[in-house]
């Protein structure tokens, strides 16, 4: 079932005040940050045969649509799975290779619906991401606000609501915008076709002090 925005706004509201203020970048458990920090390929892919039990978890089979991030050449895989992914619906799956093959790393509940005209926001997102990470973790954090800001007008609203979160805990973590930063987002915030939903995780944002 398609979460809906203001369950979002719900979500992303605990989480900002559940975050720690000394909470390190790497502690981002279940985040897009986070994610992506386990991911060995990042996918499009439609589930086509639901998880059986088995020894290791659950395996899924999963038709692959394009490669996002790393490398990868099966047109179909098995992937172990602890979580439930909609069967039949189009979305990024992340990926961390393992010797068994391949396994799930989004956390239950995390889900992001891709379509077609999605792929290349993910795709810069989650490369952009990915390069920021291998900086020195002192160096990280510029890099990856300027990955996620714009991920902010995403027409896919799982992609748009999970960097607004991690951008709150950017901020919440004692890393404040820098004056460019904040421009970029008021002019998200106050455009016309901003998602309602969003203006108030933005406004929560460029307040004093972050969310």
């Amino acid at each position: 079932m398609f979460i809906g925005v203001h369950l979002w706004f719900q979500i992303l509201l605990l989480a900002f005040a559940t975050v720690p203020a000394a909470a390190h970048l790497n502690a981002l458990s279940g985040h897009l940050i986070d994610i992506v920090a386990q991911s060995d390929v990042a996918i499009v892919g439609v589930v086509t045969k639901p998880a059986s039990l088995s020894p290791g978890g659950k395996e899924l089979t999963i038709d692959v649509g394009s490669v996002l991030l790393g490398e990868l050449t099966e047109k179909t895989l098995k992937a172990q799975t602890s979580v439930r992914l909609a069967m039949g619906e189009r979305q990024v799956i992340f990926l961390k290779r393992e010797p068994f093959g391949y396994r799930c790393v989004q956390p239950s509940g995390t889900r992001f619906q891709a379509a077609p005209e999605d792929d290349a926001d993910y795709r810069r997102v989650v490369n952009a991401i990915h390069i920021a990470l291998q900086l020195p973790p002192d160096q990280q954090i510029q890099p990856l606000r300027a990955a996620l800001i714009p991920a902010l007008r995403s027409a896919s609203m799982s992609l748009r609501y999970h960097a607004a979160l991690d951008l709150g805990s950017l901020t919440h973590s004692g890393h404040e915008l820098t004056a460019e930063e904040r421009t970029q987002i008021e002019a998200i915030r106050s455009a016309a076709g901003v998602d309602p939903a969003l203006r108030p995780i933005l406004d929560a944002l460029l307040s004093p002090g972050g969310p």
